[in-house]
């Protein structure tokens, strides 16, 4: 074959070049790198997401107690020991709450804490009832005799108490009973106490309400 039979027909004519899957190839590749580092990042910051409504437990007594502090600056008397603790914090909110239980099975003391990140504090408040009976807060099964409201300053800001008399329906045990939901530094709090009249001793319990701080 001469020279001349590889000439083009038209001397004007630029010779085509053999046409390559290279540059799509490429193409593809880049695209799907960012799909995949998008898809890392989306299920990344959607397990973080979800994390933060996942409540973190707690059951050693040392762990309950260090979380109670957490939750309030409170003495809690000697009598008390850590049960359960549990907190949870996410982009809406921050929520936490310490059960401790009478060394001699008599009764129970619970303390929460809630604060809102997003939106009022009251559009919250079922939220935090609901775990608060979540956690054994509801005091079931007990009928009120009498009921006297006491009021203490805690921060600067007077608070009021309830101070009960209870039964317990179908063994007329008798308890005492005391509670409060009150706002704080921005926190809405919760405690509670119940414990049966011949554990209780109320010099002890008004101390521990005017130790909150």
């Amino acid at each position: 074959m001469s020279d001349r039979d590889q000439w083009p027909e038209n001397p004007n004519e630029v010779p085509s070049q053999p046409k390559s899957g290279g540059g799509c190839l490429k193409a593809v590749m880049i695209i799907g790198g960012i799909g995949f580092i998008g898809l890392v990042i989306c299920c990344g910051g959607l397990a973080w997401f979800g994390r933060g409504f996942i409540p973190k437990m707690v059951t050693a007594p040392a762990d309950v107690a260090v979380l109670g502090q957490e939750v309030m600056k409170i003495d809690i008397p000697a009598e008390f020991v850590g049960q359960a603790g549990m907190s949870m914090d996410n982009f809406a909110m921050t929520m936490k709450f310490a059960t401790f239980q009478h060394k001699e099975q008599k009764g129970t003391l619970m303390i929460g804490s809630m604060q809102v990140k997003i939106g009022d504090l009251k559009d919250q408040q079922a939220a935090f009832n609901a775990q608060k009976t979540q956690q054994g807060g509801a005091q079931e099964g007990m009928k009120i005799t009498t009921t006297e409201d006491r009021e203490f300053t805690i921060q600067g800001q007077p608070v009021k108490f309830k101070f009960s008399e209870a039964e317990q329906v179908g063994t007329g045990k008798k308890f005492q009973l005391v509670s409060s939901e009150f706002e704080s530094g921005g926190r809405l709090m919760l405690l509670q106490l119940t414990l049966e009249e011949d554990a209780y001793d109320e010099e002890a319990v008004v101390k521990m309400i005017e130790s909150i701080q």
